[in-house]
């Protein structure tokens, strides 16, 4: 072996038989080798230590033979050795010239010198059994063989200005926040396993500013947690000890302190412009501030929502109770139903119905705990509605029940409607978004969802006057809609019995129920005033068994299967890797612990197990791409291969997995005798809220002799029989958006359910028959699981929850409101909401209600999307904020393709309809206009095939479609628009009128900007193609964006949300605007030293002409701005004012304050903004949508 000396850095390999050793060497070297034979160390150790010499002494030096005599044999090692090496300096002398080499012997750092020839080292046995009887101390990181003296071999918790603390106390956490997220460290990391119980966790460091600074360290432990702490305890000891540690947090603290500026270019056109249109804003706001100042009349309550309060006098209501217990007498003795009325009343609720009377009538708050399979959902609402019409008062009871899923809302009223020999509409009826078939006002059951539920608090006051009983079904489910209308109910009725008034009966149900969280929470009132827990009935299943398969089952299962074809599934990358990481769970080999039960994402790195999924070391992939979508097929071939009748319902994360086993299932079906294409033998249905099919396909009888496999989400996890299923598959996941308030980022994270939600997904394999359940995971994982979900207020973003708490109780601070929870949320995370809300001007300094906020309450959107489309309303471009309303906060119409092929003619589509306006939102924006300029002009089936062409999710462009008609229908109702442009006549939603500036690409990116001002990132040029947002993290661009592939890359981005993703984050949805549009469009701005600066981080320096002309050009521009802040201001109570000719539904564009400022932005504004884009390249020619169009035609 003779290594390279013409340069610093080299790389060796020298092959002994199976063993590989591997030699780095630098300034800062490290040197990794292994082992696969023990017998072979000593052979080993000496090339190393021939290595070693030759670095110092040159290849060919005499005292090689001599230096190699005195390394004594080690006996055994059972690990390799992770070695830091560094060269002497030039100025030391051979004397004190040493290569000390330092070890890392289970997670500790030692120091063993090879001083020269005429010293004789230690015994490699000897130091190697000190190294194992010494560790690191907790509270200091101290070498062990350093005397205490030495200041340069340790540190405390109050060094670093305070960051030791955190480094001793959570090593890899603090160096992930600090360092690596920042971009300023670059960790390698290593996990393999040694033998049959040790783990070698092995770690490099590399300082991205210096690259010659490395540090090397590892620690072995029975499992990856346990190495993997050890080893950062490790890292960061010898980070400490050759100084890279100190110059870290010396260039953090000089980050913090360091703006990161740009630049804002002012010419003279443009400052003529702006003193322009700083005259003419001024105008508009001094008009418009007495019609801000006039009172606001509460507009009527909007007409999609029907169900109203209606004051029956009472000798109608005798009569109308006679004439419903008359229906009741014939329906119930009616002999053709017979045989239904038998099979109901066998449902175990049924049997239990003069229990659960009693319980109802003799208490506020009832819960009822009822199995799945029991009935309750169909039963319980009718088995009260029955009893109060034979009882004579049936015109005073309305049931309204209470569903989490549009799916089961509307599915369950259709079910009852058909047992009760109705039509939907007489005595049943339900009320979900984009469908309402409502139920007559009195006698009634009407099934609705949580959403709709509080919009009805909201918009009609005294609703629930009228309202007799309310089931709160599936409570279980514990999202965050949920909970506060349990929090609103609860107050609202002990309210009205505190003033002994009359109150709804409120009656909780679920088959899964923590039953004390919810008898403690609904208190009934006692005649002595005291409280007493709501009592509670539990109803058992039917005697239907469902047997469950783990994992360790379901895979002896597959022999069955053809062996090459289940190898090529089972080599799946995702399912490669779960299947590893299941078997080193159920092993004892990974170390995970379930998530607390007041888990809030705020506390550090996701918890590993319970609920949410997290990266593992040895992958930086997202767990969302590593889900195993061939061990799903396998098991559904396997259950369809083994049995002969039964339909399949397998529970999947997402669409993209729904998708992705559909695939898989057509390509591999023939090869396993399992021909999918063949509709005679298979059905394939995919059940998603994004899908129109999902409403009715379940529900539909199976043809004869055909199995049907459902590819479901969690909506057919309750309230759902399907009576053809007798197998279920579960992968165990379901996804949800997790908030981090403190850094302002969201997750879209993969989740592992709980013991209720599996619970539920085996009960529907029960529900008629007996039937399977196959947990795609093991047994151990299952007992890991939470009793119940994590409530989504403890990981959704607030500021929706805190404006509805403003709007339903004006009185109250959100903070002590919010507090009354059934299980309340972190004040810190209420309170960054608040913030938001206050920035945003729905809330004012006191925390009360602005009148933009009012408008915000009424729309069913998050506020910032409702704000966003309350702009395009005023500024005149309501279509293209409309459709990104819509959207919601995935705005990518794409739809997913595997093939190269297909992947750059997708990049290439995606590349098109950008254009150059360096926006993901406009791209979208045109996108969606051009398929539906064909759906409008040709229809629904040339619009299909015309997306498909496009690589355009047809879906996701019809539900974007149907939400936007709604929110025009809310704002017509509302009074923000006129009813004539609301028609779904017009090409453009809000007709021509409400469309003019609609083209102008700069406005609509100024208006983005301004509702997301506190989301803007600048290009970090000292890190690449990084940008770094206010929060100074380091974020990345998704290489879907369109502002990815762009060279330069643009100085400012404004984006919807930014996510975690290994080291750094990244930006979802951004648009580039140039530096005087964030100036006049952002947030908060301010001058200093003849600079701006924004957001209290970003500072920009105006470039004029001469010195002489940059004070002025910064006073204007700040000038400027203030009369912007103000119009805006002032426009926003126009929109809703009490005007006749508004509500006659006439638009006089010409004499409103509101239409004064439209005025001046179009003829002044604008044109400022659309200069400074055409002089930097990036604006926005002719919409393509029509080109697109004509095109496709003409092909």
């Amino acid at each position: 072996m003779r290594p390279c000396t013409s340069t610093r850095s080299l790389l060796l390999s020298v092959e002994n038989g199976t063993t590989e050793v591997g030699f780095l060497a630098s300034p800062r070297a490290s040197i990794v080798f292994g082992y696969n034979q023990r017998r072979r160390i000593h052979t080993h150790f000496t090339n190393f230590t021939r290595f070693l010499t030759s670095l110092k002494y040159g290849p060919r030096n005499s005292t090689l033979n001599h230096r190699r005599s005195r390394v004594n044999r080690p006996s055994t090692l059972s690990a390799p050795i992770c070695y830091s090496a560094t060269k002497p300096e030039p100025d030391q002398s051979n004397e004190t010239a040493s290569d000390p080499l330092v070890f890392a012997e289970d997670g500790c750092s030692k120091t063993c010198g090879l001083q020269g020839s005429h010293r004789n080292p230690d015994s490699l046995n000897s130091f190697l059994e000190r190294t194992e009887n010494s560790a690191p101390a907790s509270s200091s990181a101290q070498d062990p063989e350093t005397k205490e003296g030495d200041r340069h071999a340790y540190f405390g918790k109050q060094d670093y200005h305070g960051l030791g603390a955190a480094l001793l106390e959570s090593p890899k956490g603090t160096l992930y926040k600090e360092f690596v997220n920042k971009g300023y460290i670059k960790l390698k990391r290593s996990t393999r396993l040694v033998d049959d119980e040790t783990f070698l966790y092995s770690l490099n460091c590399k300082n991205l500013d210096q690259p010659e600074i490395v540090a090397v360290a590892w620690g072995k432990g029975k499992s990856k947690g346990k190495a993997g702490e050890k080893a950062f305890r490790s890292l960061v000891f010898e980070m400490h000890k050759n100084g890279m540690l100190q110059n870290l947090v010396d260039k953090v603290l000089h980050k913090r302190e360091e703006p990161t500026k740009l630049g804002v270019r002012l010419d003279d056109h443009s400052l003529i412009m702006m003193r322009r249109a700083l005259w003419n804003l001024r105008q508009a706001g001094a008009l418009s501030t007495v019609e801000a100042n006039r009172q606001r009349i509460r507009p009527p309550a909007a007409k999609y929502i029907s169900m109203r309060n209606i004051t029956i006098p009472n000798p109608r209501r005798i009569h109308i109770s006679m004439v419903l217990k008359n229906r009741l007498k014939r329906y119930l003795g009616n002999p053709d139903l017979a045989k239904l009325h038998n099979r109901l009343n066998r449902l175990q609720i049924n049997q239990r119905k003069e229990d659960i009377l009693n319980l109802v009538h003799a208490n506020t708050y009832s819960i009822i705990v009822a199995a799945t399979g029991t009935g309750k959902s169909t039963q319980l609402p009718q088995i009260i509605l029955n009893d109060a019409i034979d009882k004579n008062s049936g015109a005073r009871c309305k049931v309204i029940c209470v569903q989490p899923r549009r799916i089961a809302a509307s599915s369950l009223a259709r079910r009852v409607a058909h047992e009760r020999d109705e039509s939907l509409g007489s005595s049943v009826g339900y009320h979900v978004r984009f469908d309402h078939k409502p139920a007559r006002n009195v006698g009634s059951i009407t099934y609705c969802t949580t959403g709709i539920m509080l919009e009805l608090l909201q918009n009609i006051p005294g609703y629930l006057d009228s309202v007799s009983h309310i089931v709160l079904d599936e409570v279980h489910e514990r999202d965050v809609g949920l909970d506060l209308l349990m929090l609103l109910l609860r107050n609202y009725i002990n309210e009205r019995k505190a003033k002994n008034a009359y109150a709804p009966k409120l009656i909780v149900t679920s088959a899964t129920l923590d039953i004390e969280l919810f008898s403690s929470y609904f208190q009934n009132k006692l005649p002595d005033g005291t409280l007493s827990p709501a009592p509670q009935i539990s109803i058992p299943g039917r005697t239907f068994e469902v047997t469950k398969h783990f994992l360790e089952d379901v895979i002896d299962s597959f022999s069955c299967l053809q062996p090459e074809t289940l190898k090529e599934l089972l080599r799946d990358p995702g399912t490669a890797y779960y299947l590893e990481e299941e078997s080193r769970y159920q092993s004892d080999q990974v170390e995970e612990k379930p998530a607390p039960r007041d888990y809030s994402p705020e506390k550090g790195e996701p918890p590993v197990n319970g609920h949410l999924f997290a990266r593992t070391a040895r992958f930086e992939r997202d767990e969302e791409d590593m889900m195993p979508v061939g061990l799903v097929c396998a098991a559904i071939c396997s259950v369809l291969s083994t049995t002969t009748d039964g339909a399949v319902l397998v529970f999947l994360p997402g669409i993209v997995e729904i998708v992705d086993v559909e695939s898989k299932l057509r390509a591999y079906g023939k090869e396993l005798g399992l021909d999918f294409s063949n509709t005679n033998r298979f059905q394939i249905l995919k059940l998603h809220s994004s899908l129109p099919e999902s409403h009715n396909e379940p529900f539909r009888p199976s043809p004869p002799g055909c199995r049907r496999i459902f590819l479901a989400t969690n909506i057919a996890e309750t309230s759902i029989t399907m009576p053809d299923v007798k197998y279920v598959i579960d992968l165990g996941k379901q996804r949800k958006f997790v908030h981090h308030a403190e850094s302002r980022s969201r997750k879209f994270g993969s989740f592992w359910i709980s013991h209720s939600c599996a619970a539920q997904r085996a009960g529907r394999a029960g529900r008629v028959r007996d039937g399977k359940y196959f947990a795609l995971f093991s047994k151990k994982r299952y007992d890991s699981f939470g009793i119940t979900k994590v409530p989504e207020m403890a990981l959704c973003s607030l500021d929706e929850v805190c404006l509805r708490v403003k709007s339903a109780s004006s009185g109250a601070r959100i903070e002590d409101f919010l507090q009354g929870a059934i299980e309340p949320p972190k004040m810190e995370r209420v309170r960054i909401a608040i913030e938001e809300l206050q920035h945003m001007g729905a809330l004012d300094k006191n925390e009360e209600l602005t009148t933009l906020g009012a408008h915000l309450s009424k729309l069913p959107l998050p506020p910032s999307l409702g704000k966003l489309i309350l702009l395009g309303v005023i500024f005149r471009c309501l279509d293209p904020l409309l459709i990104l309303g819509a959207m919601g906060d995935f705005i990518n119409l794409f739809r997913l393709v595997f093939g190269n092929d297909d992947l750059m003619q997708r990049a290439e589509l995606r590349k098109e309809y950008a254009e150059i306006s360096s926006s993901d939102h406009i791209t979208s924006i045109n996108i969606f206009k051009a398929v539906r300029n064909v759906y409008q002009t040709m229809g629904a089936s040339q619009a299909r095939e015309f997306a498909d062409s496009q690589f355009v999710h047809f879906g996701r462009f019809q539900d974007t479609h149907r939400v936007a008609r709604q929110i025009l229908s809310i704002l017509a109702d509302s009074g923000f628009i006129p009813h004539a442009n609301a028609s779904h006549d017009h090409l453009e939603f809000g007709g021509p009128e409400l469309n003019v500036n609609s083209g102008r690409t700069t406005l609509i990116k100024g208006l983005l900007l301004h509702v997301n001002s506190l989301n803007i990132a600048a290009h970090d040029k000292t890190n690449g193609n990084l940008y770094r947002t206010s929060s100074t993290h380091l974020a990345k661009l998704p290489r879907s964006s369109v502002n990815s592939k762009l060279r330069p890359l643009r100085n400012i981005l404004v984006y919807d949300w930014k996510e975690p993703f290994s080291h750094l984050f990244q930006l979802r949805n951004t648009t580039h605007v140039t530096s005087l549009a964030a100036c006049l469009f952002g947030g908060p701005l301010r001058v200093t030293n003849d600079e701006v600066s924004l957001n209290s981080w970003l500072t920009m320096t105006v470039g004029v002409k001469s010195e002489q002309e940059r004070e002025y050009a910064v006073k204007l521009l700040l000038e400027l701005r203030k009369a912007l802040d103000l119009a805006l201001r002032n426009a926003i109570p126009s929109l809703n004012r009490p005007d006749e000719r508004l509500l006659a539904n006439q638009l006089s564009p010409s004499s409103t304050s509101c239409d004064s400022i439209i005025e001046a932005l179009s003829e002044t504004l604008a044109p400022i903004l659309d200069g400074e884009e055409a002089g930097r390249g990036t604006s926005k020619p002719a919409n393509p949508a029509q080109s697109f169009q004509n095109n496709w035609v003409a092909i």
